[in-house]
């Protein structure tokens, strides 16, 4: 399976922790089963979000992780969609966190609660996570999140053919369990 990763940022909050994170994150994705297509430059305005929304569209990717990397203002990411709305999204944010023995942030949290409203208002079909890399239930959704991605690509890629054939099993499956099959004949 093939996935985009987008790092998304304001460019005044990018810093040695947030890429720091970033790259952990990336790291858990690295199972040898997820092919990640990484931008290498943070999406920090609308015209660096369009030109990354259009290479992942020209990347074959089956879905695409826009991860918060700090707060960022929300045109910057509608940037980015706009050109990928017809792939499966991963919205990532993580909460206030402990460094150095004190509660910091990137803002991130304050992006992905932001963000998730205006997506949510707005209709678009994705899968929220709001945690840490290191949480294993926030890496498990990933990886859903992925192999439902790619499922949905194979799906759409298969022949008419054998989705009629899929189509045809199923119906005859829902006849013969509802008892629906004996008054046909």
């Amino acid at each position: 399976m093939k996935i985009g990763f987008v790092k998304i940022g304001h460019e005044d909050y990018l810093s040695d922790l947030s890429k720091s994170m970033e790259m952990h994150a990336l790291k858990q994705l690295d199972d040898g089963k997820i092919e990640t297509v990484c931008i290498d430059i943070p999406v920090t305005d609308t015209q660096q979000g369009v030109l990354t929304g259009i290479k992942l569209s020209g990347a074959d990717v089956d879905g695409v992780i826009l991860y918060l990397s700090t707060w960022v203002e929300c045109s910057v990411v509608i940037s980015v969609i706009r050109e990928i709305e017809h792939l499966p999204m991963l919205l990532w944010g993580f909460p206030m966190f402990e460094s150095e023995g004190k509660l910091t942030g990137t803002g991130s949290y304050v992006s992905y609660s932001m963000f998730k409203g205006v997506m949510d208002r707005v209709g678009y079909k994705y899968t929220g996570v709001l945690g840490m890399y290191d949480d294993e239930s926030v890496i498990k959704t990933i990886h859903t999140f992925c192999n439902a991605a790619a499922a949905k690509k194979a799906r759409q890629a298969a022949p008419q053919s054998l989705r009629l054939t899929n189509l045809i099993m199923k119906t005859a499956f829902c006849l013969e369990a509802t008892g629906a099959a004996k008054n046909m004949c």
